[in-house]
């Protein structure tokens, strides 16, 4: 479900970077109310 949005570098971000996958990962409908509250936010 999430590779469009990472192109499944997460392994290898988090060999060489230490950052995890997205926080979101399991829970999409919580990414997506995020994303939209960040974008009303930004707008305000």
């Amino acid at each position: 479900m999430w590779l469009p949005l990472c192109v499944g570098g997460c392994p290898h971000y988090r060999l060489t970077t230490g950052r995890s996958c997205v926080p979101f990962k399991d829970d999409p409908e919580a990414y997506v109310l995020s994303l939209h509250a960040k974008m009303v936010e930004d707008h305000a």
